[in-house]
Order: C-alpha cells, then sequence, then structure tokens
C-alpha cells in the first residue's frame, strides 16, 4: 500500500523543488534591491553622477564594483575625447621639408562611420573643404594648410615624412593628422580602401613633391600657418591644440 503523503522518491523531488524556488525567490529580491540602489544613486539630489566631476570616481568605482567597465557606456565623442595619438617626428630631409610638429595618429578613433558621417564629424571641428578619394602613390605635402585624413573602409600602408621617413599601416576607423610639409604617400591599399580628407577653417591646399623651385617659399608658407583652434578628432583643447601647443 503506498503512503498518504507520496513515496520517499517524490517527498525529495518536493524538496528539491521548494528549494530551487526558494533561490529564485532570493536572487530575483536580490537583483531588485540592486536595481533600487542603483537607481537611487544615479538620481538622487538630482545629482548628474556622469557629468559631475566630484562623484567621477565614485560613479567609475561602483561600476567596476558591478564587474562594469566604464568605456560600454561612453558614446564615440567621448571614445574620441579619450584616445592618445601616436606621435611622429619627422626631419627636413632636403626635399620634404617635414614640420617641428610631429604626424598625429589617432588609432580606431571614429570607427564605424560612413564617409558623409566623417567629413560632418569633421566639420564640426571646423576641419571643412573636405574631399572623399584616396592618397597619391607618390611623395607630396603641402605647404599651405595642415591636412587631417579619415580612414572609412579598408586599409593602407603610408609612407610618411618622405623616403627617410616611416611606414605607417593604416586602417577603418583610423585617423592620420598630417601637418603642413609633412611628406606621404600611399605604398599599397586594399580594395575598398576608403578616405576623407579635410583642411582647418577650410584652407585651399596646394600639392607639392619636393622638386626644385618648391623652396624657401613653401617653408615660409609653412611657418605662417596657426595651430588649428579644434582638434578634428575631439574638438577639444586636447589632442593636437595640446601636443601642438608645447
Amino acid at each position: 500500500m503506498q503512503h498518504p503523503g507520496g513515496s520517499g522518491k517524490d517527498h525529495f523531488s518536493s524538496e528539491i523543488h521548494r528549494l530551487i524556488l526558494n533561490c529564485i525567490f532570493t536572487l530575483v529580491k536580490k537583483s531588485t534591491a540592486i536595481v533600487r540602489n542603483i537607481t537611487q544613486c544615479f538620481t538622487a539630489g538630482s545629482i548628474n553622477l556622469w557629468e559631475d566631476p566630484a562623484n567621477h570616481m565614485n560613479r567609475k568605482n561602483f561600476l567596476s564594483f558591478l564587474g562594469f567597465s566604464p568605456v560600454v557606456f561612453m558614446n564615440k565623442k567621448s571614445m574620441a575625447n579619450a584616445i592618445q595619438p601616436e606621435t611622429h617626428y619627422f626631419k627636413d630631409d632636403g626635399k620634404i621639408p617635414n614640420n617641428t610638429l610631429p604626424l598625429l595618429v589617432y588609432r580606431k578613433a571614429l570607427p564605424g562611420l560612413t564617409a558623409s558621417k566623417l567629413q560632418k564629424h569633421f566639420a564640426e571641428n571646423n576641419w571643412t573643404n573636405s574631399w572623399d578619394n584616396g592618397v597619391y602613390p607618390f611623395h607630396h605635402y603641402h605647404s599651405t594648410s595642415h591636412e587631417v585624413l579619415g580612414i572609412y573602409s579598408g586599409s593602407a600602408q603610408l609612407h610618411l615624412g618622405g623616403e627617410k621617413g616611416a611606414k605607417v599601416n593604416v586602417s577603418a576607423g583610423d585617423v592620420i593628422v598630417i601637418p603642413a610639409g609633412v611628406g606621404h604617400k600611399n605604398l599599397g591599399s586594399s580594395d575598398d580602401f576608403g578616405v576623407v580628407g579635410a583642411y582647418p577653417d577650410g584652407r585651399d591646399w596646394d600639392l607639392l613633391k619636393g622638386e626644385p623651385g618648391e623652396r624657401p617659399k613653401a617653408d615660409k608658407n609653412i611657418a605662417a600657418l596657426p595651430i588649428p583652434d579644434l582638434d578634428p578628432v575631439s574638438g577639444k583643447n586636447e589632442g593636437l591644440k595640446k601636443i601642438w601647443g608645447k
């Protein structure tokens, strides 16, 4: 005859079921409390914890404590502001004048943008007179303007600073800020290589190749150029403005 309370196996199963339900209930309760605390932290006193410098470290540490990286909450503009560029210095090689200002390479500063969106981003920082084309396959430089190149697709190897310069690989998302006078040349690129160029204040640009007769006029043009008011990537008083302004 079967016991009215069921078999021992049924009783064990019921206990397991009860324990599982208790665990789920506890987890839901704790999760609700965590969400409530997070909400209170970010709304308490109507303080904007994302922007208030006094709360920055607390917010950062709080996110880290929860296992989150603050980076995931950054938009593309914030990411661009946080990226520090590579600096490349090139000396006058007798043909290509180059510049005492360093060429800057921002790695993956503006990923996922189309050509038109890159041009718009640069224009917002007062780098205009833009184009969407490629990079010439010969050494050349500009004496009447600095230049920014934004890679929106594919990849390429650029020879920077003239024949005695450096070979640098670039790919989609990278941004190169080229001081007036610094040589650049496309050594080879992928079939889908796409790049836009722009100039501070929409300046007109010349095309010089290091040929006899270009200097000293080119040197005078380069020396007369002001440092741009805004960095083409961040638009802030950092990056170009900070590095070139030293």
